[in-house]
């Protein structure tokens, strides 16, 4: 390098001697420099100003990027949906209710009765593909996906959303439902080689125990049964034989022996039932077959243990018992799903709370052991990829008839 500025240096000697420069030349340059001494400054703040612009795009490219790295979109997530909130883990020993987060379906949002996000559970992603699969106990202190609910084999999990190592499942299983124990489930099964119907308990993470066998019934697909309690705290369990769509007996057994309590069949037309979840009280309708005027009040609740009528609420359909059983969820309109839905006290026929008929009621769950209600209310349209669908509104009716209201739309798991 130091040779080629030499030789540089020696050309242009050799040619400034054969035409040297003008007398005046250094004196005009120094005149002209004189005249404008500010060129050269301006030429350099230019350069600086340059040389602060390309540094300031360099470190909001850099800025950018990091942002984009920490704002990454979440599995299932939409470009207008609200960040994840991870609430921790959910408190030992509080009743909750769980919704899918809209955000990431593999992540469940426990609400507490009184409407306050309390805890999170974060699920295996392979374990929610469909997120209606998944089923929480009454309290959510566990949970079950597919299983007998979906007809495959099941699996449980604790209330932190870990899975339960489980025995293999009876083939046989033909549906379950919680017990207000929350813990236990009472399983249906149906033997297809004896045409045997038999009922079983089970604790997630043990073999279950054989109770009884209800009934042989070779007419399957024209008859069916199926349960409507499961109580380990009364110790009975309330199954219904179902032909068509009307119930034409019941059975009342004992868990720990599987002793039946009582039988009561059912006259010409049917009945529908309802049972509280501690296995108390019944409440009947007339059945499809039965001679009811449109719009009738027909539902009465039987006492189980003598048969006996204790209540005639003026109402037309029954959903549920409230967990302390003092209340119905129930409406003034037969098989229609567009109900006049109403919280009703059955003893004195009060009216606590009641809607306008204009929602479609897709689910609900009684507090165990309270007296509210948390309703469902279904939408339709939902077409945003990668979030449960449908989406429902979810309130908690109360006890004294007051409304909480979930702040945004969900997809249950109840």
């Amino acid at each position: 390098m130091e040779e080629l500025r030499s030789e540089i240096r020696s050309a242009f000697e050799r040619e400034q001697a054969v035409h040297p420069p003008a007398e005046a030349l250094r004196r005009d340059v120094v005149a002209a420099v004189t005249v404008h001494p500010r060129g050269a400054m301006n030429l350099q703040w230019v350069a600086v100003a340059a040389a602060v612009l390309i540094g300031l795009a360099v470190v909001a490219g850099l800025m950018s990027s990091r942002l984009a790295a920490h704002r990454a979109p979440v599995p299932g997530s939409s470009p207008k949906a609200t960040p994840v909130v991870d609430y921790g883990p959910p408190p030992a020993g509080v009743s909750l209710l769980y919704v899918h987060d809209p955000n990431n379906p593999a992540w469940l949002i426990g609400y507490d009765w009184s409407g306050t996000p309390r805890g999170t559970v974060k699920l295996s992603p392979d374990l929610v593909q469909d997120p209606s699969a998944l089923q929480m106990s009454p309290d959510g202190s566990g949970f079950e996906v597919g299983g007998t609910y979906k007809g495959g084999s099941g699996v449980f999990l604790d209330r932190l959303g870990r899975p339960i190592p489980q025995p293999a499942p009876s083939v046989e299983a033909a549906g379950a439902m919680w017990a207000d124990d929350n813990q236990h489930q009472c399983l249906l099964t149906f033997d297809r080689s004896t045409f045997t119907w038999g009922l079983s308990t089970e604790l997630p993470g043990q073999a279950g125990q054989r109770v009884a066998v209800i009934a042989r019934d070779r007419s399957i697909g024209q008859t069916g049964i199926s349960l409507a309690a499961c109580s380990f705290q009364s110790d009975r369990a309330i199954l219904m034989r179902t032909v068509i769509s009307s119930i034409s007996e019941v059975w009342v057994l004992r868990l720990s022996d599987g002793k039946v309590i009582s039988h009561h069949s059912f006259g010409a037309g049917g009945a529908n039932i309802v049972a509280s979840s501690d296995a108390a009280y019944i409440s009947m309708m007339p059945g499809t077959g039965a001679d009811v005027a449109p719009g009738a009040f027909g539902a009465s609740i039987l006492r189980v243990s003598d048969w006996t009528v204790v209540g005639t609420p003026r109402v037309a359909n029954v959903w549920g018992f409230s967990g302390d059983d003092s209340l119905l969820l129930a409406d003034q309109r037969q098989a229609d799903p567009l109900s006049l839905l109403e919280v009703v006290d059955w003893r004195s026929g009060a009216a606590l709370w009641h809607d306008q008929g204009t929602s479609t009621l897709g689910g609900f769950l009684a507090q165990p052991g309270g007296r509210a209600f948390a309703l469902v209310y279904t939408t339709s349209g939902n077409v945003t990829p990668g979030i449960p669908d449908p989406l429902a509104t979810i309130l908690i009716v109360n006890g004294d008839g007051s409304v909480t209201k979930f702040p945004r739309l969900y997809a249950p798991t109840w």
